[in-house]
């Protein structure tokens, strides 16, 4: 949780008509390339992307502008840095309200570690201060109630549901009179706000009546927008512990005062219902006879917040309305005008950012440029640092994709590995930006004109895999070849050490803290002598496997082999037991499948495809049914996928033993150890003869042809793979290594349009530089 922000916020509506859509083709005629808008999802829930926030905290350090879609009309401004954050305005729930400001912090805290998303609302009521501990916003009065009933049910607090519907009590043209109003109903009991309106959507001349009133209408019911209430990812951080929310009539932000454009209107009121709003509104009429009270009716307005965060004002902007839009727009400086999302990891971003509602939650969208866009796409597929040639060619197949894609709703394309990994302005290096404007527009279209299905992955390991091997569908000018500069990832990653210790532990040590002695055992193993203080040895040769134990300085080891630290180009996972791979498939396969019962001891390859990508697994005979030959990575999901479906596995509980008389005995015979024996000269006759390598689940199997492998007791698997990703279309890495190769002459032998043509063959061609 870390330091927590507590807001103290004054809250104010701001009403408006924001109707707007978008097109889901990018291609006009007579348009280029590399200005075509692309809208980029970064946080909504839709289908496979469920990267949703309660609330979005947004900044520039030139400024932003707040518009009212339809129009531009600019309804809120932000000084340079400051921060505004936006939410769904609707049901919520009210947990506790005390007039004692460390006391609602508590409470907060208490509900924050309970994974509730709480913020502390203060109100000016009757001469008080009070505060208010709410979690929300929920869709409908049901999903609220159910958390209400929840949390009365874990704690000692009587919470209740609250909502939106309001009464009109005004219209103005001036601010002031509008808080002049407030003022007047807070003194009385009324929760009253400012709700901002372009005059076009206000209903009137421009003119109020004596009362100040107009029969226009404006928001107050909370039918269908909601702030999600669900836990949000490691991609979507949200700062919300200790936030203290303020409706206060107080006013002090940048809200374009007294625009010719804009109107001033005054509701009361956070009524849980329809009923509750109306017994409201005979209770204004009573305690103000002779003024207008009316039932607002339109959602199309956002609700403003002004807050105080550690002394520093913040303005919180709420959207009641699904097709309710705001654009947000950095305004103009002397650096490149950005707009920060703090709920995507602090990243900044080129262009503007659409907030909306999708499914009821809040939909956050990135729109700018195609080039912009590839300004952040390419150090992120790719890396700053990377040879020249390998960024160009990136930066043309990025571009072909997005503009072959229209995956969602309200976006073109997701900011992730959905489709391409995507992280704005704030990713952006000097020689991936020069990649995309090198190749400014261009494109791989094939012979008929259509753009190229540009699929390409980390690394193919060593090979391309065809369509069928991946999604069961071919391509023609996707096939199945070499991709022999894979291994150039070798060339950056560390050496280890598999070894067995002296307690018969078998793991893996890094090189750094491995020294050989020179010295040899029996069978030719090395021995070896740690240098180092509580080294971890592994499971498997990198840092995110398991540390089996510790070893220190002048521990002795023996050296089963030398080898590279997992990565892109070669890989290892496990070991895993045979329960533990039964798991694993029953919580991974198709859930029409039947579950397998019993520990699986054989896991066996049965079918590959051309590149030798597995295509069928069957699990004690029987084949595990997957959605698509490439769902084998996640089959076997342990916390990530496998890299690759190009694998072998390693039974290293399979193994024939040959007894006395010529007798054979295979293992794996069930689920538990083997009991094996060392049977040696040693041996006396009526005693009881060693275990092989003691109590250790490991050991060392030498068949006739002098090859070394280890064995286990017991059934466990270890994956051993080549590549990383689907490998379908261009390996990155082969890229890169085809952007450094050099000839006789030590001149570079491939440019990117000969590593365009590699790996998508002559059937397509690249179309000019705009």
């Amino acid at each position: 949780m870390g330091n927590r922000k507590h807001f103290i916020i004054t809250c104010i509506l701001v009403m408006s008509l924001l109707i707007s859509s978008w097109q889901a083709t990018l291609v006009e005629a007579g348009e280029t390339v590399h200005d075509r808008i692309i809208r980029v999802g970064l946080l909504f829930d839709e289908g496979s992307h469920r990267e949703d926030v309660p609330y979005v905290t947004l900044s520039s350090p030139t400024g932003l502008e707040i518009q009212e879609l339809a129009s531009g009309e600019v309804m809120i401004n932000a000084a340079p840095t400051e921060e505004m954050i936006f939410h769904l305005n609707q049901h919520y729930v009210l947990v506790a309200e005390t007039n004692n400001l460390d006391e609602a912090k508590s409470i907060d805290a208490n509900l924050q570690a309970s994974n509730y998303k709480s913020l502390i609302i203060e109100e000016s009521l009757l001469g008080q201060t009070r505060y208010q501990v709410v979690v929300g916003y929920y869709f409908s009065f049901s999903d609220a109630d159910s958390i209400r009933a929840k949390i009365s049910n874990e704690t000692n607090y009587t919470p209740t549901v609250k909502a939106g519907y309001r009464v009109q009590a005004g219209s103005f043209i001036e601010k002031e009179s509008a808080l002049a109003l407030i003022n007047d109903f807070r003194k009385v009991g009324f929760v009253a706000y400012i709700a901002i309106v372009p005059t076009e959507n206000s209903g009137v001349n421009g003119t109020a009546d004596s009362n100040g009133t107009v029969d226009s209408v404006v928001d107050a019911e909370p039918n269908g927008d909601i702030e999600s209430n669900g836990d949000v990812e490691s991609n979507g951080n949200v700062e919300s512990n200790g936030n203290v929310e303020s409706n206060g009539s107080n006013n002090n932000g940048e809200i374009a005062n007294n625009n010719k454009n804009v109107r001033y209107k005054v509701l009361v009121g956070n009524e849980v219902s329809e009923v509750a709003q109306h017994n409201l509104r005979q209770e204004l009429t009573s305690a103000f006879p002779g003024r207008e009270f009316i039932f607002p009716k339109s959602t199309d307005y956002i609700l403003l917040k002004q807050a105080v965060v550690n002394g520093n004002r913040i303005n919180i902007g709420i959207i009641p309305q699904s097709r309710t839009k705001l654009n947000i727009k950095a305004m103009s400086g002397n650096s490149v005008p950005v707009v920060k999302v703090n709920e995507r990891f602090n990243r900044t971003y080129r262009g503007n950012i659409e907030l909306s509602t999708l499914n009821h939650k809040l939909a956050v969208v990135n729109i700018l440029p195609m080039d912009e866009y590839l300004y952040g796409v390419v150090p992120r597929e790719m890396a700053s640092g990377w040879p020249m040639e390998a960024l160009k060619a990136q930066a043309v197949i990025a571009r072909t994709f997005a503009l072959g894609r229209s995956g969602w709703s309200i976006a073109h394309v997701v900011d992730d590995v959905k489709d391409q990994a995507y992280w704005g302005y704030s990713m952006e290096a000097a020689d991936t930006n020069q990649a995309v404007d090198a190749t400014r527009g261009q494109l791989l279209r094939t012979n008929d004109g259509r753009l190229v299905q540009t699929f390409y992955s980390s690394n193919s390991g060593g090979m391309t895999a065809e369509g069928t091997e991946v999604w069961g569908n071919g391509i023609s000018y996707l096939t199945a070849k070499e991709s022999p500069y894979d291994a150039a990832v070798l060339d950056r990653v560390s050496k280890w050490y598999h070894v067995m210790l002296q307690d018969g532990t078998f793991g893996y040590i890094h090189s750094n803290f491995v020294n050989p002695t020179g010295e040899f055992n029996q069978i030719g193993l090395e021995h070896a002598v740690i240098e180092g203080t509580n080294v971890n040895v592994r499971a498997n040769a990198d840092i995110y496997h398991t540390s089996l134990t510790r070893v220190n300085t002048g521990d002795k080891v023996v050296i089963i082999e030398e080898l590279h630290e997992n990565n892109a180009y070669k890989w290892s996972r496990g070991p895993y037991t045979a329960v533990q791979i039964r798991d694993m498939i029953n919580a991974n396969q198709r859930s029409t499948n039947p579950m397998i019962n019993a520990p699986v001891l054989s896991l066996k390859v049965t079918q590959r495809g051309d590149s030798g990508r597995v295509m069928q697994v069957r699990a004690n005979g029987n084949v595990v049914t997957v959605s698509s030959p490439d769902a084998h990575r996640s089959l076997f999901r342990d916390g990530s996928s496998l890299r690759s479906t190009r694998f072998e596995i390693e039974a290293r509980g399979e193994y024939t033993i040959l007894g006395a008389n010529g007798n054979k005995v295979d293992y794996p015979q069930s689920d538990t150890p083997a009991s094996l024996y060392v049977i040696g000269s040693s041996s006396t006759t009526g005693s009881m003869p060693a275990t092989v390598n003691g109590s250790s689940n490991e050991f060392v199997i030498i068949n006739q042809k002098d090859e070394l492998r280890v064995a286990s007791k017991r059934q466990e698997y270890v994956f051993n793979g080549y590549g990383f990703g689907h490998g379908f279309g261009l390996s990155q890495w082969g890229a890169y290594g085809m952007a450094i190769a050099r000839d006789s002459s030590d001149n570079l032998k491939y440019n990117y349009k000969d590593i365009l043509y590699y790996y998508y063959s002559n059937d397509v061609y690249l179309t000019p530089i705009e």
